[in-house]
């Protein structure tokens, strides 16, 4: 059962929908509806992370526009989850810098799991491509 006046619960509801059918399309409108509820919710990540999962056309857009603030102030995600993404989609579009700036400030958060994994990324980019040869 899901509270429906709780914005915690409904992005709880719909994490637990994402996890079990693994199908983003079910979960996003949850996710919505709990930033309707309560814009400070962590909802935005669950929701940033399923749009990247998802992946259709304009998903990307959208969350660009969702993570704009971050985009501009990397210090700004404390956690690295929207560093991470944003990194992510950097990469994806060849935008290096971009990706390095993100993954910097990803060192340096409090998830330790999301700090390590920033430190192999860089590792990995600074690396030449072996398709570049």
């Amino acid at each position: 059962k899901c509270d429906p006046g709780n914005a915690d619960a409904v992005r709880g509801y719909g994490g637990a929908i994402l996890l079990k059918t693994r199908n983003p399309d079910l979960a996003i409108p949850y996710f919505y509806k709990a930033i309707r509820m309560d814009p400070e919710t962590k909802a935005q990540n669950d929701l940033v992370f399923a749009l990247l999962q998802r992946n259709k056309p304009g998903d990307i857009d959208e969350i660009k526009r969702l993570t704009a603030r971050v985009a501009e102030n990397p210090a700004l995600d404390n956690e690295g989850v929207i560093l991470d993404i944003l990194a992510t989609i950097a990469v994806r579009e060849n935008r290096t810098e971009d990706a390095l700036r993100y993954l910097k400030q990803m060192t340096k958060v409090t998830n330790q799991g999301l700090a390590e994994r920033a430190k192999m990324k860089l590792e990995a980019l600074s690396r030449p491509s072996v398709f570049l040869k």
